[in-house]
C-alpha cells in the first residue's frame, strides 16, 4: 500500500503495510463542520456502491451494499453476483468517491 506516492509504513513496526486483502469502496461524501467547528466528512456507508477487492493477486470488480448502520457491508463479485469469501488476516479498506480513479500495479514475480 502506498500514500502519497509513497510506501505507506507503519508508525510502530517501521514496515510497509501489507495487508492480504484490500478493499476499495466507492462511498459518496460530503464536508460538513461538526457540532464542535471542525471540520470533517460524512459519508453515506448505508446503501449500496461499487468496489474493487485486491485479493491473491486478483482485481475483482464488486458491489457492495449494506441495509442498516449497524449491519455488516456485504461485498458481491459484479460479474458472478456471489458474496465473495475474504482470505484470513489484515483487511484494508480505502474509501473513495464514486468515480474516482484508482491504479493497481502488479506485484514483482517471486524469484526462483
Amino acid at each position: 500500500r502506498n500514500m502519497g506516492n509513497s510506501p505507506h509504513i507503519d508508525s510502530e513496526t517501521s514496515q510497509q503495510l501489507r495487508p492480504k486483502v484490500v478493499i476499495i469502496q466507492e462511498v459518496t461524501s460530503r464536508s460538513i463542520v461538526t457540532r464542535i467547528n471542525e471540520k470533517g466528512l460524512e459519508m453515506d456507508t448505508v446503501g449500496k456502491g461499487k468496489a474493487t477487492i485486491l485479493q491473491d493477486g486478483q482485481v475483482i470488480k464488486a458491489n457492495w451494499k449494506k441495509s442498516t448502520q449497524g449491519g455488516p457491508t456485504i461485498f458481491t463479485d459484479a460479474a458472478t453476483e456471489r458474496e465473495i469469501s475474504f482470505n484470513k488476516g489484515q483487511r484494508w479498506i480505502t474509501i473513495i468517491n464514486p468515480g474516482s480513479e484508482i491504479s493497481v500495479n502488479p506485484l514483482p514475480s517471486p524469484k526462483p
